[in-house]
Formats: C-alpha cells, structure tokens, sequence
C-alpha cells in the first residue's frame, strides 16, 4: 500500500472517531448551560426588577407584581388627564 494512502486512511479514521465527538459533546453542554442560565434571567430578572423599582417608590409592573397599586393611583389623578401624545393636542 501506498504511504500517502495509509496516511489518508488513519487520517480518516483519526477523524471520524476521535476529536469530533469530543468537540460536539463540549459544545452541546455549553449550549446547555447557557440556555439555563438565560431562562433563569428570563424568569427571575423581571421580577427582580419590579422589586428593586417598589422598593425605590417607582410605580413599577401593574401587570399583577403582588403590591397594591391603590396608593400610587390616588395620589395624582391628574396624570390620567394628560394626552397621550404631549405634542400633539388631541381632538
């Protein structure tokens, strides 16, 4: 046989066994840990965030965040009586 041959064919079953599987498993457990990590910023940083923004005394999420809102609403009716657009006087 052929030396060029036989290179080519340790080379090729070099390839196809060896460092390929290697590489895909690492990648695919990379992928894995990122995509838990984004979903617990995606379930926990919003909530975090309405917290931090109550605390501070900012309105926050009234999309149901566990506080009353009675308080914040009463205090300046006013607010609702602007226009929605400032610059453009509603007709």
């Amino acid at each position: 046989m052929n030396n060029f041959k036989r290179l080519e064919q340790e080379n090729q079953e070099y390839f196809e066994s060896g460092p390929a599987k290697e590489v895909s498993r690492g990648v695919k457990g990379n992928i894995r840990i990122i995509k838990f990590i984004s979903e617990i910023f995606e379930l926990y940083l919003p909530k975090a965030i309405d917290v931090l923004v109550s605390i501070s005394g900012g309105e926050g999420n009234k999309g149901g965040s566990g506080i009353s809102d009675k308080s914040i609403s009463n205090t300046s009716p006013a607010i609702d009586d602007r226009p929605k657009y400032p610059n453009n006087p509603e007709i």
